[in-house]
């Protein structure tokens, strides 16, 4: 993460209350980047987000706070490793043609 836990670890809660563009990952398979402000206080980061191959969980367990509050706000997400299905009807588009069509469908993912 950004900060590091040993950093937050050694944070005072008014710095916890409003980290810049925090970020939480895990190599190899992407990370979350929260722009602006973050209160992370009293977080449990390991029950809030979950990584897998190809994907990324926030609140799993269906205790996610208002929208705003806590790590269900605005965030960019970057997955390793996730290419579109090449298919024998998509082997024959070119590489942007893909690309392209692979992007809108992640843009149209709801959550």
């Amino acid at each position: 993460s950004k900060p590091s836990i040993k950093k937050m670890n050694q944070m005072t809660a008014r710095d916890l209350s409003e980290v810049k563009d925090f970020i939480i990952g895990c190599k190899g398979v992407g990370w979350v980047k929260f722009p602006g402000f973050t209160d992370v206080r009293d977080l449990d980061l390991d029950e809030i987000v979950q990584f897998a191959t190809k994907e990324i969980n926030m609140y799993p367990n269906d205790n996610s706070p208002e929208v705003g509050y806590g790590l269900n706000k605005h965030a960019i997400v970057c997955l390793e490793k996730c290419w579109p299905m090449d298919s024998r009807k998509s082997a024959k588009r070119s590489k942007e043609s893909r690309l392209k069509r692979f992007k809108k469908k992640l843009a149209a993912i709801e959550g």
